[in-house]
């Protein structure tokens, strides 16, 4: 082996990654609450290119004749440094593209871009892998692509849609903020049905509404008002007598308030409807920088914790995989070389892709993040167990079982770290401040990366003294033990579900054919603490 890789190139290299992957995930924290406040245009350029002037200098190490242990400790820390700008502001940018409809999915294509890159950094690192060939050239040419690549984002990526003319996505579907406090009638209060009909959704305004009906269908059968109804008083004013209208004209007023506000009145007293119009189908005219959120106010967002702990022990399974599925794949069969070896631990990764995107299409028909997260992590069990006791069986079989591995471990993986950091990053008690996208994300995948690191280092050690069958078993728990921490969640969700299923047509009015509203796991969260919150 190449110096000083020789008698102990397991240990050394194994000393390499965790200093990658610690500097990785604490770098995550700071990384993602600076994308919060600078051009993530800027930002991702400087970390792509950052990324493959590291990787190219390990590279550089061979044909330099380097042999100094510390050189590439040097710059595996700066590669971890620099790699951790990446996924938060690259959630940060895909949120500000696509809202809550459909986002698990669109996010789960998304996503097929981190088993792609190690599918293909496999590929292209397998032509360099005998022992006499110039191992350089494995980190050089994926480095100069990722450079090259720096400058795509530099000259090409637009990071929201109003910069391009494109109106912004809808992050909430269901608001609760009065009218008087936004100025513009809320889309959730009313909505035209396919007959063009006005469906009133709030209760006090549909008893407004037909109140308002009934003083109209009376004018016209009686012709005059009714006096025991009104009265005039000495100023002129109409004194109201009937309970029922009072609160009707209070919500009339309510109504007339919150439209004057926004209105607002010129210097003579007149109302500017026609400019306050054109500024409502503008929405670039009205935005508003947000204020960045904070990383404590960011780790209160009702369900990052949970997220942040169970995605620390799916990412402890997911990295041991991603570092020592080549080895265990010549544990068990001894007659496969390296390259062999590697080839067929891809299978992992193809896995990780069909379930990256089936889990984001499932959570988004259910509504439910945490319980889509959690059946896939109970199917890993089972997974991990076959693959441990029969895999060795035949080869075809040991396929399978790493493809559905892939599946089961993976897909959660890619949902907590995407769909989920995106729906907390928007979440609804940070009201009309959404700068919280990359320092969630950051917060998620920092949390997760942390047991990444750990992962492959507890594992290393356990095989050497216990074996691998002892190794699969921490890999078993680990997966039971992210599936516990989301109970509660799970738990809201049902109840969240469940009355939704038996309330909704009483307490709205909605009709039969009527399309559901989309419940997001944060809008679950929202109505949970602010019940049990006093």
């Amino acid at each position: 082996g190449w110096p000083p890789f020789g008698d102990y190139a397991r240990t050394l290299l194994g000393s390499l990654d965790y200093s990658w992957l610690f500097t990785y995930a604490v770098a995550l924290y700071f990384s993602g609450w600076i994308g919060d406040r600078v051009n993530l245009r800027y930002f991702l350029t400087f970390g792509t290119i950052g990324s493959g002037v590291s990787a190219g200098l390990l590279g550089v190490a061979y044909f330099a004749d380097i042999h100094h242990f510390s050189y590439f400790v040097v710059f595996q820390i700066m590669g971890g440094i620099m790699q951790s700008t990446g996924w938060p502001s690259i959630l940060a940018v895909m949120s500000h593209w696509f809202g809550k409809q459909r986002r698990g999915f669109i996010l789960g294509l998304w996503t097929m871009s981190a088993p792609l890159g190690s599918i293909l950094g496999i590929v292209i690192s397998s032509f360099w892998a005998d022992a006499e060939s110039p191992w350089g050239w494995a980190f050089i040419v994926p480095a100069l692509i990722t450079v090259v690549y720096g400058f795509i984002i530099f000259l090409f990526l637009n990071i929201d849609p109003q910069h391009v003319g494109l109106p912004p996505p809808v992050h909430h579907l269901k608001e609760d903020k009065p009218a008087v406090s936004q100025g513009v009638t809320n889309p959730l209060t009313e909505a035209a049905d396919r007959n063009g009909e006005v469906i009133v959704r709030d209760r006090a305004k549909a008893d407004c509404r037909a109140q308002n009906a009934l003083e109209k269908n009376t004018a016209v059968s009686q012709g005059v008002t009714n006096p025991l109804t009104e009265a005039m008083d000495r100023d002129g004013e109409v004194i109201v007598r009937d309970r029922a209208k009072a609160d009707c004209r209070a919500q009339n007023a309510l109504e007339k308030a919150s439209t004057e506000t926004v209105i607002g009145m010129d210097a003579a007293g007149r109302v500017g409807a026609e400019e306050q119009h054109s500024k409502r189908e503008d929405p670039q005219e009205q935005k508003v920088k947000p204020k960045a959120v904070g990383f404590f106010r960011a780790l209160l967002i009702p369900g990052v914790i949970e997220f942040s702990l169970a995605l620390f022990f799916n990412k402890l399974v997911s990295f041991t995989f991603f570092y020592w599925l080549p080895f265990y794949v010549q544990f068990s069969y001894p007659d496969l070389g390296a390259k062999q070896s590697g080839w067929l631990a891809i299978l992992y990764d193809v896995g990780a892709i069909i379930g990256a995107v089936s889990i984001g299409l499932i959570s988004d028909v259910l509504h439910a993040r945490a319980t889509t997260c959690v059946g896939m992590l109970i199917l890993a069990v089972p997974g991990l167990f076959l693959l441990s006791e029969y895999g060795d069986v035949h080869l075809a079989a040991y396929a399978v079982l790493l493809v559905l591995c892939g599946a089961f471990i993976n897909g959660p993986y890619s949902l907590i770290t995407s769909a989920v950091a995106s729906d907390l990053g928007t979440h609804k008690s940070l009201k009309d401040n959404q700068q919280a996208k990359a320092t969630v994300a950051a917060i998620i995948n920092g949390t997760g990366s942390l047991g990444g690191a750990l992962g492959p280092l507890l594992i290393g050690l356990i095989t050497d003294t216990f074996g691998w069958t002892s190794a699969f078993y921490i890999l078993m728990a680990a997966c039971l033990m992210a599936g516990l921490l989301l109970l509660r969640l799970v738990v809201m969700e049902m109840k969240r579900l469940v009355k939704r299923f038996k309330k909704r047509r009483s307490t709205y009015g909605f009709k039969e054919d009527e399309e559901e509203d989309e419940w997001s796991l944060e809008e679950m969260l929202g109505f949970y603490f602010k019940e049990t919150t006093v």
